[in-house]
This record gives C-alpha cells, sequence and structure tokens, in this order.
C-alpha cells in the first residue's frame, strides 16, 4: 500500500539510454493525471485521477523518534516521498480510499470492467506478441491450457506479469 515514485534521475537515465518519453518530465504528466492526492493538484501532484493516494493514517513515537535520530546523523527529514528527490526519512503516503487499500484493480479495472468493447481473461499466459510497423498485429497465449491466437483490430493494453 505504500505509494512511492522512483528518482527523478533514474527516469532521466532511461531517457539517456534512448527511452524517449521516459524521462522524469515526461513521466510526471502521467503520475500527475493518474493522481488522486490527498492534498490536492500542484507542480508535483495531481487531484483528479484514479489512483488514490492518501496521507499515512498511523504515527508513533518510536517511529518519530527515529526519524529525529536520522535527521541528526544526516539523513534528512522528509515530508514526501515522491517530489522526484526521495532521499531521507519519513512517513509515506498510502495507497487507500478512507482508511481502505486502494488497489490497482479499483482504481483502473472495475470502473470500465463492463465495457462491451473489453474482454478480461484470468488464467491466460501470453507466449508472444507479434508486431507489424510498431502496431501489435495479434497475439499467441495459453488459456487453460489451449493455445489460442488474438487478432488486434485496435489498441491492446496488456498486463504485466506478477
Amino acid at each position: 500500500m505504500i505509494y512511492m515514485r522512483g528518482q527523478a534521475r533514474d527516469y532521466d537515465h532511461w531517457r539517456q539510454l534512448g527511452n524517449s518519453g521516459w524521462g522524469w518530465e515526461d513521466a510526471l504528466k502521467f503520475l500527475k493525471k493518474s493522481e488522486a492526492h490527498f492534498d490536492g493538484g500542484d507542480d508535483l501532484h495531481g487531484a483528479d485521477g484514479e489512483w488514490r493516494v492518501e496521507e499515512q493514517r498511523l504515527s508513533w513515537e518510536i517511529l518519530d523518534a527515529f526519524r529525529d535520530a536520522a535527521d541528526q546523523v544526516g539523513i534528512p527529514k522528509i515530508d514526501d516521498f515522491n517530489r522526484g528527490d526521495n532521499e531521507g526519512c519519513g512517513y509515506f503516503s498510502v495507497n487507500q480510499n478512507k482508511g481502505v487499500r486502494w488497489s490497482a484493480a479499483d482504481a483502473f479495472l472495475h470502473p470500465v470492467k463492463s465495457r462491451p468493447n473489453l474482454t478480461i481473461m484470468t488464467q491466460a499466459h501470453v507466449e508472444k506478441i507479434n508486431f507489424q510497423d510498431n502496431k501489435v498485429k495479434d497475439i499467441s497465449f495459453l488459456l487453460k491450457e489451449n493455445a489460442l491466437l488474438l487478432r488486434s483490430e485496435r489498441k491492446l493494453f496488456l498486463p504485466q506479469e506478477r
């Protein structure tokens, strides 16, 4: 449930390696667009997205003492681990909605799962994605041990492995 973006320099490094569109400023646009931050929108956070981000609801004296001790040895206190320079010690933001875990399925899948142009398959294992002119042509996959081929007429979005 911890919500923490990567370091800005890591995103920028990906861009320098040839992954155009993956720099911090590039990614930040999409991170903000998908985010519904508890403090609302600003230069670093979005307000109207699907991905609910809330402030940590707990604090313990021992955690506050640890944070103070870290600060005394040069590890700065930090209030926001999602500003691109994430080095420090503090409480994390969390993916929750009114104290209840907010999953990717809650944010992105459940609101659209009844669309007539969407089919959700569980127990499907993708074997190969075939491209033509930088677009997905078809996908070979196994569904409960049956080999199947899905041809693309439009956009396809694929899940990541767990």
